[in-house]
């Protein structure tokens, strides 16, 4: 478009909003809260309950309080976002599981005094049980004393609650069972 006929749409928009009437019908009255399923102004145990029973049918459209990730159908997601916006004490302890989705952790066993870092090669036999032992770069062990040596998980969602963890060097914690392993990839299923 021109800059002339540009200039010329943005003086007539302006214009437009500045002499008319506003209609105020559609912004009546409080609006609905994200995740607020039954309407009462609040996000609770029984809008997560009501979110996870209309689980696979469609949003109603844009604006769905139930809809929170707006894919436009109602899934298990949408109830695990939810929950994190809960403001009752009986949804709280469920929200914590799925407030680390997406977040860069650093990880203790032991209350703060010793961190989750990356060590050298493990014993030759150890990775053994794993499909791929040749993906094995190293081990995890509390092997920092502070934040500043310790290991920074990204925690990405898998499954409802399950995450994949991988380090500020994109290699994968793994387990055999015995070790919390490092690995430069996954093996295919």
């Amino acid at each position: 478009m021109p800059p002339l006929r540009l200039l010329s749409a943005s003086a007539t928009a302006l214009a437009l909003l500045l002499l008319a009437s506003v209609s105020h019908a559609q912004c009546g009255g409080r609006v609905p809260l994200l995740c607020d399923a039954d309407g009462d102004y609040n996000v609770d145990e029984h809008d997560i309950h009501l979110i996870k029973l209309d689980r696979g049918l469609p949003s109603a459209g844009p604006g769905d309080v139930r809809d929170i990730d707006t894919d436009g159908v109602i899934t298990l997601d949408d109830a695990a976002q939810c929950a994190t916006r809960c403001s009752s004490g009986q949804c709280a302890s469920t929200a914590s599981i799925y407030a680390v989705a997406n977040t860069c952790v650093a990880l203790s066993a032991d209350g703060g005094n010793s961190f989750l870092a990356g060590t050298g090669a493990v014993a030759s036999g150890a990775a053994n049980s794993l499909p791929d032992p040749a993906l094995v770069e190293g081990a995890y062990g509390p092997g920092a004393t502070s934040l500043t040596g310790a290991s920074r998980f990204l925690l990405r969602p898998t499954d409802l609650g399950r995450y994949l963890l991988f380090d500020q060097d994109a290699r994968f914690m793994t387990s055999n069972g015995e070790l919390l392993l490092r690995q430069s990839g996954l093996a295919p299923d």
